[in-house]
Formats: structure tokens, sequence, C-alpha cells
């Protein structure tokens, strides 16, 4: 039997479909299918709901007690009332050094990576400083935590931002850290509007000499629309870390000590 290839679309979201969206879901769940008084004696049956000793996990409790939800409240609605109680959970970074170094091994690769950050210290005067950092609603934590701990490991001083920050949050980080390089992690999709809007707010707060590069799940076919926005390095899936730090060192060598830097791109 013959197997026809399956292809999957690739599905491009814009701020102004977005918002349509959003537009068309509240106007239709908001202005005609939700019951205000049902919903005003649901979230007052699920405050009390949620202030009982016998509440000890809220999504246990919202499913015992799901008249919120039938009654068409939204979840940003649902998770207001929980907030109230319980209040909001804050996530905490903390790098963890030595492991990756340890586990990866005394390579070649490893140790021109640390040279070449030694190289550029001596040059610089400081070692090569990067914030990590996640924008918009992408909680996808775990492979810019990976990045943070190995870029420590490797030689750089390293920032890492909170989750869920605005692209003026994360402009404000690095013009505050004094970092020479930002390093998005996009797991989310939002690459194409958030990004440069970094790019935009380091601008305007006087520091457009701090480079952006990005990793993460980037479609090759955004990498144009990103490096024109200013983006000078892009890695993909699959990337190894080792070599994206070299490749890194060097486009900040490049930037810093002479000539204009290339755009590197890795998958």
């Amino acid at each position: 039997m013959k197997v026809l290839p399956y292809y999957v679309g690739l599905l491009v979201n814009t701020t102004a479909n977005v918002r349509l969206a959003d537009f068309i879901r509240e106007t239709v769940y908001s202005r005609h299918a939700r019951l205000p008084v049902y919903k005003s004696r649901a979230f007052v049956y699920h405050d009390s709901a949620l202030r009982s000793r016998y509440c000890r996990m809220c999504l246990v409790e919202i499913e015992k007690n799901p008249k919120a939800a039938r009654v068409r409240c939204t979840v940003g609605e649902i998770s207001d009332a929980i907030e109230k109680i319980h209040g909001r959970h804050v996530a905490t970074n903390r790098l963890v050094t030595g492991a990756y170094a340890s586990e990866y091994g005394n390579t070649d690769v490893i140790e021109k990576a640390m040279k070449k950050v030694q190289e550029f210290e001596s040059k610089e005067g400081r070692r090569p400083r990067i914030l990590v950092a996640k924008v918009g609603e992408d909680g996808h934590d775990r492979g810019y935590k990976v990045i943070a701990s190995a870029f420590t490991d490797l030689g750089f001083d390293v920032d890492i931002g909170p989750l869920f920050n605005t692209p003026d949050q994360v402009a404000q980080q690095a013009v505050d850290a004094d970092v020479h390089v930002v390093g998005i992690s996009s797991l989310a999709a939002g690459h194409r509007v958030l990004v440069p809007r970094v790019i935009e707010e380091l601008k305007k707060k006087g520091r457009s000499d701090i480079l952006v590069v990005c990793g993460g799940v980037i479609p090759p076919c955004d990498y144009k629309e990103l490096t024109d926005a200013g983006v000078v390095a892009i890695y993909g899936p699959g990337t190894s870390i080792p070599h994206a730090a070299v490749s890194l060192v060097d486009v900040l060598s490049e930037r810093h000590h002479g000539g204009s830097s290339r755009m590197s791109q890795a998958s």
C-alpha cells in the first residue's frame, strides 16, 4: 500500500487575528450566552466553596462545583475568584551551576567555548553577559533554565528573567543589568510580535547596542522577518548549546571589536 505524505499546515497568528477572535468570543459568550444573575450566584457559591476548610486543591473544588463554568464564566473570571482566596503563584528561578559541564564532559567544543569567553573578557574587561528571557504568556520554562545554567558553566555572566514579562519589562531588566545580549526563548509562537517589541523598547531606552538573539521553536520562514527587525542570531531546535555559545561570542566580538555582526542561524 502506498502511503501518501501528510503535510501539516502552518498557522500564522497575527495580533489582529487574535484580537478579532477574542472580540468574537467575548461578544458571543458575554452578551448573549451568559446569565448575569446566575453568574453572580455561582460566584458566591464558588467563593464560599473555596473558603471552605475542606478545600485543599482549587482544581478539585472547581470540578465538584462547576456552576460558574456552566453559566459561561470565563477561565479568567474563575481564576480571579481563586486568586482572591489563595493568592497568585509566583514561579522562582534558580540557576544550577556545574551540572551541564560535568555531564557534557571536557570535549573540544566545551573548551573552545570557554576559551572564546576568556578572549572576550580580556578584550572587553568583563565576561559576556546575557539576559535569558521569556516574553508574554509563554510558560515553557525548562529550556531557558537549561540554557541559563549551561551558559553559566561556559563562563557567561547570566541573568534569568521571570516568566510572563512584557517587552518593556524585559528591556528594562536588560538595561538595569547592563547586559551585552538578550536571549529570548520562544515556545508559544509569540516571536513575530513580541521580539520586535523588545527591540523597540531597547531603542526607546537608548540601548540599541544591546543585541537580541532568539531560540526555540521558530519556523525558518519567520527568520527573515526577525532579522529584518534586528535579531542578530536564531538558534532553532537541535542546536548544540556549546556551538551556540561559540557563535554568540563571535557575534558579540564582531560587534564590539570591529566589523558588523553577521546573522547566525543554527538548526
